[in-house]
């Protein structure tokens, strides 16, 4: 992130804590994935104020310009969390009805199900590509042998980075497993909007 925090938030370097916060909620709502905005400005937003917005992380990149203040598991937890509760939070009318967490690790298993489907058909387009090209041979050019091959890498990547994405979402469950919500159970929830959206 080369822009200067308090620049991308578009306030002071002497803003308070109120002004960073409500700096941070303007930005975040302008530019949340559901809103046409991208996952990676909604990730570096949450940072920006993840950093402000602490005593000790402020303190040390006014002190250093660092912003290497989180590990990346917290980065993503942060980005992750904004993204879900918001789409929770503003797809209820009344969001005080309904059991928020239960609602987030409903939809954390539910990515986590779409992910390991993708990893089994990502699996057999592999193993497709493998077994045409054992039994493809040449008596030159070997362009096509190559092509498969691409298409055997892009695969196994592809099955590795959904693998890491379950390991990082397993890893954001147990934080949410810490959490409860009070909700009212004597009010009858009213879902206005329910896509709610996560860039894998």
């Amino acid at each position: 992130m080369k822009k200067n925090l308090y620049d991308k938030l578009g306030v002071k370097k002497n803003a308070t804590k109120d002004e960073i916060k409500s700096a941070y909620r303007k930005k975040a709502k302008e530019n949340h994935p559901d809103k046409g905005g991208s996952k990676e400005e909604m990730t570096e937003l949450t940072i920006c104020y993840s950093i402000l917005s602490s005593d000790d992380k402020r303190k040390k990149y006014d002190e250093t310009g660092s912003t290497d203040t989180a590990n990346p598991f917290e980065q993503r937890f942060y980005a992750f969390v904004n993204q879900i509760f918001i789409a929770i939070i503003e797809g209820n009318e009344n969001p005080y009805g309904v059991d928020i967490i239960d609602m987030f690790k409903i939809k954390t298993r539910n990515i986590i199900e779409t992910l390991q489907s993708n990893i089994i058909d990502s699996g057999q387009k592999k193993t497709k590509y493998e077994n045409v090209l054992g039994r493809l041979t040449t008596k030159g050019n070997d362009s096509i042998m190559m092509i498969m091959n691409t298409q055997i890498e892009s695969c196994t990547h592809n099955i590795n980075q959904l693998k890491e994405e379950i390991e990082f979402l397993k890893q954001a469950q147990v934080v949410i497993d810490h959490y409860n919500y009070n909700y009212d159970k004597n009010v009858k929830p009213k879902v206005t909007y329910t896509r709610i959206q996560f860039g894998i």
